[in-house]
């Protein structure tokens, strides 16, 4: 569990680690709510059970969970662009 500040106010956000990749795994390949775990090590049901933890945690609010792989992320946060092309987002000062 991380603070940021939003719209000069502390909020409250849940790092998913390597539970959910990004969003698809919480909000489902057609934002249908169905989870899509990856499980690289363990049990399928471990990391259903794990994503469902750290969506509760989450207050059940997308918005409230950081995806550490979300590619997306550098349009969510503030961000630098490097010549190449990569991306890096500021999520938590």
């Amino acid at each position: 569990m991380v603070e940021v500040e939003e719209d000069g106010r502390k909020v409250e956000k849940i790092l998913s680690g390597d539970v959910a990749y990004v969003q698809e795994n919480v909000l489902g390949l057609n934002n249908d709510g169905v989870y899509v775990p990856f499980t690289a090590v363990g049990s399928p049901v471990t990391v259903v059970e794990q994503i469902d933890k750290a969506y509760a945690l989450a207050g059940y609010d997308i918005k409230n969970l950081i995806f550490n792989h979300e590619v997306r992320n550098y349009k969510t946060y503030e961000s630098t662009t490097y010549e190449d092309g990569l991306h890096v987002a500021t999520v938590v000062r």
